[in-house]
């Protein structure tokens, strides 16, 4: 089972442009200390005891070789760009970049280097168990020592190296700062998330009632909206209102009148702000629910020809294509425009083996096709019409599609799909087309968002903008980030060869950079 836990395991191709280098690349300026800086000794280090990789890897004992859009990483056009005061916290770093750069080019060398660490040692089994140990000893001890809050060696520590690489900021200014810097970069923007709010129905051990719960959710998803840009993304999860949300979850029950009325105002204020809205997926025994939850909301605010509310759809979950085929039906049937956000999975170790897919190849297939067949708006042999509906004649709805992955694969087949699309459509059938995002979480398959965008740059996509990138991070204080913190602990070691793909392409970066003096 824990073999199955690799979803998004295919990056390799990421990093296959930076190990095959042959010639001098465009130079990169970088903010370079002395040779004398920890910075140089550590890219020292990397440099004596690294082995320059073979072009060709194996996975499985099967070799691989570079997709045929492998190329849009080396198609950046000469562009300056300059991270100062706005630039992402994970530091600053002048880079010129040219037709032949390579996409990790566009990251600060401090972020290449974190990155380089922290990937490492999550590719230790050893090492990630013990830093996962660590941080439950923060989140649950009482003692001043491992209190991030009162220790501020601790303190300092944590929030230099896994605070920052996998969140936004303590504040608003803090986040809307970082916010800047990605968009600066060349992202559209973030999908944020509200630390607090990522329990699943607990709270440190401490019993809170409905009013409390409710409150202290909506207070902090509002003020999340607010401090989000127009145009970008927000996630949440219901069960964040607290153990009384999630019981109703659990029970298949509907939303109660307080709770109701606070989905209400954080949908208001997120129409007024012109937010979309990520509910996220839970465990199969509250997902009926959390499905219901959004259906309903859909309803009231996805009328305007675009997707406000969308709906998670776990793609390693074997009866996925008919769920969304059915809520395609629903939204035509009641005029509203369908929000898909395609994940792979998050609790597969907690889901019975049953409802799962017998191998990652059939949970590619079918996160492949579903996003196929919504983007063409076209029915296939993965996404089927519900109850055997015959469509010959008849296109789907439009649906506004979110693609949460970090798989390379899946990412190229996405772009290709959408460029045949423009080439071969006329503007009245794009213009029918529902929306497509891309997203990465913050800390992670960097590789797999400097290749996106890349593609940003290719001449046929600097007037349309596309593909339309977002990072996915959350924000609070160091304290509220502990429990996000220690699930992306828990992902990485779920993907651990994932893992070890990122850490590689941010080796190989270090190694370009070294070359180019």
């Amino acid at each position: 089972m824990r073999k199955m836990a690799v979803l998004e395991g295919r990056v390799y191709t990421a990093i296959q442009p930076l190990r095959s280098i042959s010639r001098p690349l465009h130079p990169v300026a970088l903010c370079w200390t002395s040779t004398s800086s920890p910075t140089h000794q550590i890219v020292r280090h990397i440099s004596a005891s690294s082995k320059p990789a073979k072009p060709n890897t194996t996975l499985n004992g099967t070799t691989q070789i570079p997709h045929p859009t492998a190329s849009t990483f080396a198609s950046v056009q000469d562009q300056k760009i300059v991270s100062s005061s706005s630039a992402p916290a994970s530091g600053v770093v002048e880079q010129v970049t040219s037709p032949h750069a390579a996409p990790l080019a566009l990251l600060p060398l401090t972020s290449i280097l974190r990155t380089y660490l922290i990937t490492t040692v999550s590719s230790s089994p050893a090492l990630l168990s013990l830093t996962s140990s660590l941080l439950h000893r923060m989140l649950k001890s009482k003692s001043i020592l491992f209190n991030v809050d009162r220790n501020p060696l601790l303190r300092w520590l944590l929030k230099k190296t896994f605070y920052a690489q996998f969140c936004a900021g303590e504040d608003k200014p803090e986040v809307q700062k970082f916010i800047k810097g990605l968009e600066g970069v060349g992202y559209n923007g973030v999908c944020l998330e509200y630390a607090m709010e990522v329990l699943e129905g607990e709270d440190h051990g401490k019993e809170i009632s409905e009013a409390e719960g409710i409150k202290r959710w909506t207070d902090g998803v509002v003020e999340t909206i607010e401090m989000s840009k127009p145009g970008s993304f927000m996630a949440f999860k219901y069960s964040g209102m607290g153990p009384a949300a999630f019981t109703l979850l659990k029970n298949n029950a509907a939303p109660s009148e307080a709770m109701d009325k606070a989905l209400t105002q954080v949908c208001d204020a997120a129409a007024a702000n012109n937010i979309r809205l990520l509910p996220a997926a839970e465990p199969q025994n509250a997902q009926k629910a959390v499905d219901d939850w959004s259906l309903r909301l859909a309803r009231r605010y996805n009328t305007n020809g675009l997707a406000l509310i969308y709906n998670t759809y776990q793609c390693y979950l074997k009866h996925i294509p008919a769920e969304i085929a059915s809520h395609i039906v629903i939204a035509e049937k009641e005029g509203f425009v369908l929000g898909a956000k395609l994940v792979r999975g998050a609790y597969m170790e907690t889901e019975a083996r049953s409802v799962v897919h017998d191998t990652k190849e059939d949970t590619d297939k079918c996160y492949d096709g579903c996003a196929e067949a919504l983007m063409k708006r076209e029915y296939n042999d993965v996404l089927k019409p519900a109850g055997g509906r015959k469509t010959e004649t008849k296109k789907m709805p439009k649906v506004d599609v979110f693609l949460a992955t970090h798989n390379l694969e899946s990412v190229e087949r996405a772009m290709l799909i959408k460029e045949q699309l423009q080439r071969t459509s006329s503007s009245d059938t794009i213009a029918e087309l529902g929306e497509v995002s891309y997203s990465q979480l913050l800390g992670m398959a960097d590789e797999v968002s400097c290749a996106l965008l890349a593609a940003q740059k290719k001449p046929e996509n600097v007037e349309s903008g596309e593909p339309k990138v977002y990072k996915y991070c959350t924000w609070g204080t160091l304290s509220q980030c502990l429990n996000y913190l220690l699930r992306r602990a828990a992902e990485n070691r779920d993907a651990m060869g994932r893992t070890k793909e990122t850490a590689r392409a941010m080796r190989g970066e270090i190694l370009r950079r070294m070359r180019l003096g």
